[in-house]
């Protein structure tokens, strides 16, 4: 993230002296969230490479099944077009 200043300025518009702002971490936040992916692409994502791990028969947790097959049938009723 760019730098941030406050800056003072005289009657005749020179720089009388300049500060750094820092950035809080809800500035951070924020900006992390304007530029991460949407969630719901982020699930869909992590969700098919769990799938393809169950598929492959690697040993999942009895929730992360339970999960699998209730997000795959949404997905096979309401596929899209």
């Amino acid at each position: 993230m760019d730098k941030r200043y406050k800056e003072l300025y005289d009657g005749n518009g020179n720089l009388i002296s300049q500060e750094e702002i820092p950035y809080t971490l809800n500035d951070i936040l924020e900006t992390r969230k304007a530029e991460y992916p949407d969630i719901g692409d982020q699930l869909d994502i992590i969700w098919k490479q769990f799938k393809a791990q169950k598929d492959s028969g690697i040993s999942l947790a009895d929730e992360t099944n339970t999960m699998i097959d209730k997000i795959f049938s949404v997905k096979e009723k309401y596929k899209k077009p």
